[in-house]
């Protein structure tokens, strides 16, 4: 997704495209969070409740 949302222009395909990537991460992210692979200065944080990523759930909408 992060490579893709840096292409200068944007298609209906890479629209759908990056839909699909953050799909993916969506359907898998809690696997990152089992594994305890996410780690802070305090050590696992267990939840991906980070600005950035709830912004680009509102990507496409603002690009169409």
């Amino acid at each position: 997704y992060i490579y893709k949302a840096q292409a200068p222009t944007f298609t209906r395909s890479s629209i759908n495209s990056m839909v699909s990537s953050l799909n993916e991460f969506h359907a898998y992210k809690h696997f990152i969070l089992e594994a305890k692979a996410r780690m802070g200065t305090s050590g696992p944080i267990s939840h991906f409740q980070i600005p950035k990523v709830k912004s680009f759930n509102l990507f496409a909408h603002s690009i169409r």
